[in-house]
């Protein structure tokens, strides 16, 4: 939140900035575990192809940034 201060209002180029991509990469970081931790944990086990994985990675990385993007414009 140091960012909004010291910037202004936030665009979305912003977002590869310093702070806000700090925001994000840790944002992805914790649902990214999701995803894995899902997966070893359901209670059917099936094999899940890799590319369903990566597009789900890919999926909660473009959230990731969506939601920082907001988090910061909303602050």
């Amino acid at each position: 939140m140091k960012f909004l201060p010291e910037n202004g209002d936030i665009n979305p180029e912003d977002l590869i900035k310093k702070q806000p991509l700090e925001l994000l990469n840790e944002v992805n970081k914790i649902l990214s575990k999701s995803i894995t931790q899902g997966i070893a944990d359901a209670k059917v086990k099936h094999e899940v192809p890799d590319e369903t994985i990566n597009a789900l990675r890919e999926n909660v990385f473009v959230f990731s940034g969506m939601k920082t993007y907001h988090e910061l414009k909303e602050a």
